[in-house]
């Protein structure tokens, strides 16, 4: 085994049974990520153990070597790492209209539209809305257990079925790929949605 691993016996017989001094800090910031589902970044595991370990205080700088040493990566890493093949559009983007003026003198002039998480017994559900800015009331909604393409389509042909006239309405979103989307340009386009 020496030969192999090119070290003295010594150097052997001296780490053999040696534990990993950072493996009960490990079982510690395993359980916080586990609890997460493994969502949670070194900042937010660090906040985790003083809430779940009173009395425990680790060192963020800690936390993320510890990570990295187990490789305990969070989920909004890794899907950042893969190839997104729901990239936005560059082509479809839109000036801002509003530049960060969110009222408006009258209804169905001006929607704003998002898409958001929400966890619900252990799974995720996404959460689409679209807002009249007149008044802050929503004007469609729809959940998907996908966020996708189709869960802002249905969301907009929803709102348009029920305000009717949206001719010239500015809708204002924050640009993703569904709202840069080939199909979503050719709704807003057909009923012109600016």
């Amino acid at each position: 085994m020496c030969a192999v691993l090119e070290i003295s016996p010594k150097t052997y017989y001296k780490y053999r049974n040696k534990d990993d001094p950072d493996y009960y800090d490990y079982l510690i910031i395993k359980e916080v990520f586990d609890d997460s589902k493994g969502t949670y970044g070194y900042r937010r595991i660090v906040e985790g153990i003083k809430i779940k370990y009173e009395g425990v205080v680790m060192n963020g700088k800690k936390v993320l070597r510890i990570m990295k040493k187990y490789n305990l990566v969070p989920e909004y890493i890794r899907k950042s790492k893969k190839k997104n093949k729901n990239e936005r559009i560059e082509d479809n983007v839109k000036p801002n209209l509003l530049k960060r003026n969110f009222n408006t003198d009258a209804p169905n002039k001006v929607w704003d539209t998002d898409v958001t998480y929400l966890i619900f017994k252990g799974s995720r559900a996404y959460l689409s809305t679209i807002i009249d800015l007149y008044d802050r009331k929503v004007v469609a909604y729809k959940i998907s257990k996908h966020n996708d393409n189709k869960l802002v389509m249905d969301t907009l042909n929803e709102a348009i079925n029920k305000r009717k006239d949206v001719s010239g309405l500015i809708i204002h979103s924050d640009q993703g790929f569904q709202y840069t989307s080939y199909e979503y340009k050719a709704i807003c386009e057909s009923k012109v949605l600016r």
